[in-house]
């Protein structure tokens, strides 16, 4: 008889599901995951619990579109999203670095997460040159608790 083989996104995804009930008290449970991990298999956990979030490397060729623009009140089904957006020309980078790398942010959807707003970074070490790195975040700053042992 065949077994039937676990992908490594169904065994993260019930990990996530098994340790989840003992954090049922905690404001804010992060996942952090690279590329590989930010899959809809795994992030759609998200919506069975109101304290999960992520943030995630993506690809940096990941799909990313502007917020959707106010109903204009013509006929018709209003856009779902904005413009399609690029890493390298439609982020402002800071005026300083962040430890190592210019930093720029902005509030998109993808697909990857369906119609809920998450934030985009983009880190570059060079301003000018070099290959920028795409991170998502369910999460937003003003939205974390923190706390000190």
């Amino acid at each position: 008889m065949w077994k039937k083989e676990v992908s490594k996104l169904e065994l993260a995804a019930s990990m996530v599901r098994q340790v989840m009930p003992e954090f049922s008290a905690q404001r804010n449970v992060i996942i952090l995951c690279d590329s590989w991990y930010a899959k809809k298999d795994l992030v759609c956990i998200m919506d069975e619990y109101a304290n999960l979030d992520v943030i995630c490397n993506a690809r940096y060729d990941s799909v990313i579109y502007d917020l959707a623009p106010q109903p204009t009140g013509k006929k018709g089904r209003p856009a779902k999203h904005g413009r399609r957006l690029s890493i390298e020309t439609d982020f402002t980078l800071s005026e300083e670095k962040v430890g190592d790398y210019y930093i720029g942010v902005r509030q998109v959807l993808t697909n990857l997460f369906g119609q809920r707003e998450v934030l985009a970074y983009v880190t570059a070490s060079d301003k000018a040159k070099g290959a920028r790195r795409l991170f998502f975040s369910t999460i937003f700053p003003w939205q974390m608790e923190i706390f000190c042992a």
